[in-house]
């Protein structure tokens, strides 16, 4: 049996729900940064007439909350 190279794995990711004031998204990514990235662009798709306070929201701004890991074999 070859062992297993972790460094070749994806890494695990995460379920995170993303809130800006009372706009909300779910996405996945492999940490809080991207989250927000992904976020942002979610949230702008949807709500065009808000992009400009979207993108220039400081990440502080943001409320990220982990609803759940996805495994590495999933």
């Amino acid at each position: 049996m070859k062992p297993v190279n972790w460094e070749r794995l994806p890494p695990v990711r995460k379920t995170y729900r993303v809130r800006l004031g009372f706009m909300q998204t779910v996405v996945e990514a492999d940490n809080e940064a991207e989250a927000i990235r992904l976020a942002r662009k979610a949230l702008a798709t949807e709500l065009p007439r808000h992009w400009d306070m979207i993108y220039q929201a400081l990440p502080e701004r943001f409320e990220v909350v982990v609803l759940e890991s996805t495994s590495r074999a999933g």
